[in-house]
């Protein structure tokens, strides 16, 4: 018989499925089929191989090495309704249906290609593995392992959800890049270590997660306390990077957040529930009005400036201008279905350097500000259908003058686009556009604005009014100490000259006075001359220590600090050296000033004694 067998790859989720992949020819009589790919699906007592109860037969079969984490197969809903009534060859997987080989997932384990392996860890005792086919895919949060190191997912946003070893790493595994933007990694440790989740190299992880009671690392590092250097005691303790010097922090008041570092402190985002608050009370810093009043009347939006209102419009017409309504359209195009929008405000040029959020936006975009340019880009005008992934999901499609397609969202019984783009794909509502807090994460919803300052460290935001007001405001003293109001610990240069001129003379004078008067005190035989010149030699060692006190201010302001003294200034005035001249300066003053008061004193009962003896001696006739 001349059979000849023919080569067919059969796809791991085709094995011992009952139906014929493989096929074989009889060319010597008539044409004759085998399903070899089943002849070994057939188990009995002797078997001790890995055996699962097959998805689509349900059957007890064989788990082979080349079924072992093989991909699995994804069905839409749709997909699965034309074959549901034949063959229930699959299972729900979230918002899918999935088609494993087995129905518990065992053969995604135990895997023998390590590049299909995702979480190695122990399960049913043994060291093991698990497929990256199912580690946090959705609806596939199965838990094989002992630990559950499988299914320790985070949603990095709305539209991402990675496996908690995978944020972090200098890869973006997300679309919209949040996996490497999470909070934790704001906190690295410089230790490295080999993650379960498989990479092929060390990484270095969060300091947030030392000492958690995860067991993050392969050798566990992580959770020996002993390696890592750690600060604080109690709610405060924390394990901190080799480089950090352990100072204090804010603690919180929630049940959130037991503490947040002094650095992520009045930084305009909500860590404790309550720090800004306490911020702009101890800071005195005003609040900001980011959002306009709306009043919608017959299917219209009307957005109020804070100019129009009752009280402040009369201020308004006093200066000759008259609130007007202005059509709000921020598009070249029309928006279908899209609430319409007036603003009412004066039709004049404003300076738009204090007003934030909305208000700014729409003042600057339709033209009414000075000095300040519209901060949204022709690109976020409108939004394209697919931006922000993740965010409102209820978003409502609709077309920009029957040319493209963008979307809508409903907010106070309208349908509005008053939505920012940031260069993340992160996406904001426009109160929160220009308000001096970085709500993007990438300071790209302030960095068009022209309404603060920006601290030299580019993280810190401050209303204009706030640079050189003699406050130190930003972390780096940036806003006090910059080419416009930077100062020295002499200001002007005539205080520089006096302070030499004057120090330099009282330095060498008093100190000529005082070898002079050191050399006439052998020369005094009465009690009276003997204290006159010990006065004067107390009142030039008091000038003279004024003097040395003055070279010495000079000589720190010309040659140590120069023009770099507003940043040292806080080490200066808290530095031994100024204390020493402080205390030079203050006991050369009141000793000089005891002195004179003492030789003046001393000086006047000589003359009241002189006069008295002269009174009652006898005169002669």
């Amino acid at each position: 018989m001349d059979v000849k067998e023919v080569d067919t790859y059969v796809q791991p989720r085709n094995i011992c499925d009952q139906l014929t992949h493989c096929i074989m020819f009889n060319y010597s009589g008539p044409v004759a089929t085998y399903t070899t790919d089943e002849t070994q699906c057939k188990i009995d007592r002797t078997y001790k191989g890995t055996v699962c109860r097959r998805l689509i037969t349900k059957q007890i079969v064989p788990v082979f090495n080349y079924t072992r984490c093989a991909a699995i197969r994804y069905h839409e809903e749709t997909v699965n309704v034309l074959f549901a009534s034949k063959v229930a060859f699959t299972r729900r997987c979230g918002s899918y249906f999935c088609a494993p080989y087995c129905t518990d997932f065992t053969d995604q384990t135990n895997c023998t290609d390590m590049g299909r392996v995702g979480v190695l860890c122990n399960i049913r005792g043994y060291h093991s593995s698990v497929s990256k086919f199912i580690v946090c895919q959705e609806g596939l949060r199965i838990g094989m392992c002992d630990d559950g190191m499988d299914v320790e997912c985070v949603d990095t946003s709305l539209s991402c959800t990675v496996h908690k070893h995978l944020i972090c790493n200098g890869v973006s595994d997300c679309e919209d890049g949040s996996d490497e933007q999470n909070k934790v990694c704001k906190s690295m440790a410089q230790r490295t270590c080999f993650r379960r989740y498989v990479h092929e190299w060390k990484l270095s992880i969060p300091l947030a997660w030392i000492g958690d009671g995860v067991v993050d690392c392969m050798d566990g590092a992580d959770e020996d306390a002993a390696l890592w250097e750690s600060c604080g005691s109690g709610k405060t303790h924390r394990f901190v990077t080799e480089e950090t010097s352990c100072i204090d922090v804010y603690i919180c008041q929630n049940e959130k957040e037991n503490y947040i570092e002094l650095d992520s402190l009045c930084d305009g985002v909500e860590n404790c529930g309550n720090e800004n608050k306490i911020c702009r009370i101890t800071q005195r810093t005003p609040s900001i009005f980011r959002e306009l009043k709306r009043v919608k009347n017959q299917n219209v939006n009307y957005i109020q400036s804070h100019h129009c209102m009752k009280g402040l419009e009369n201020l308004e017409r006093l200066k000759g201008q008259i609130c007007k309504r202005t059509s709000v359209n921020l598009s070249s195009a029309s928006i279908f279905g899209q609430t319409r929008s007036i603003l009412i405000a004066p039709r004049s040029l404003y300076s738009c350097k204090f007003m934030y959020g909305e208000l700014y936006i729409y003042m600057s975009c339709l033209g009414f500000c000075k000095e300040s340019k519209c901060p949204l880009k022709s690109s976020q005008i409108p939004l394209e259908h697919d931006a922000c992934p993740g965010q409102y999901p209820q978003r409502v499609f609709t077309l920009v003058g029957n040319s493209a397609l963008t979307f809508l969202v409903r907010k106070d019984q309208s349908y509005r686009n008053d939505i920012f783009l940031c260069e993340n794909n992160r996406c904001i509502d426009f109160n929160m556009v220009c308000d001096l807090v970085d709500d993007c994460g990438d300071t790209s919803d302030e960095r068009g604005c022209r309404n603060h300052f920006l601290c030299t460290d580019g993280k810190q935001f401050l209303p204009l009014n706030q640079k050189c007001d003699g406050t130190i405001d930003c972390k780096d003293f940036s806003d006090e100490c910059n080419e416009e109001c930077s100062k020295r610990i002499l200001s002007g240069s005539i205080y520089r000259f006096f302070a030499w001129f004057i120090g330099s003379f009282a330095v060498f004078l008093n100190l000529e006075s005082m070898i002079g008067s050191l050399k006439k005190l052998r020369d005094c035989e009465k009690a009276l001359q003997l204290s006159n010149r010990m006065m004067i030699l107390l009142i030039s060692l008091g000038d003279f220590c004024v003097g040395v006190y003055l070279l010495a201010i000079a000589v720190f302001d010309t040659f140590v600090f120069k023009e770099s003294y507003c940043f040292h200034q806080y080490s200066w005035l808290t530095s031994l050296n100024c204390a020493m001249l402080g205390s030079l300066n203050t006991f050369g003053s009141q000793l000089s000033v005891f002195s004179m008061t003492s030789l003046s004193i001393h000086r006047l009962c000589g003359i009241v004694i002189r006069d008295n003896y002269r009174s009652k001696k006898p005169v002669s006739r």
